[in-house]
């Protein structure tokens, strides 16, 4: 399932989308995603309600 997938099935109030190493995606990078593109690997739901959707995105090294 794609993160856009999961976006519009699950419809979450707070998300947070990592890449593969767990680091949260900033909100500028996510203007530049196209989250058809990204897989959800795993989820989880933090102790405040926020979901973190852990993608298999992985960014380009410099």
């Amino acid at each position: 399932m794609t993160v856009k997938e999961f976006l519009d099935k699950e419809k979450p109030n707070k998300y947070i989308i990592t890449d593969r190493m767990r680091t949260p995606f900033k909100e500028e990078q996510l203007k530049w995603l196209d989250l058809s593109d990204i897989e959800v690997r795993t989820t989880d739901v933090l102790a405040d309600g926020t979901v973190r959707i852990h993608s298999d995105y992985m960014p380009d090294a410099c």
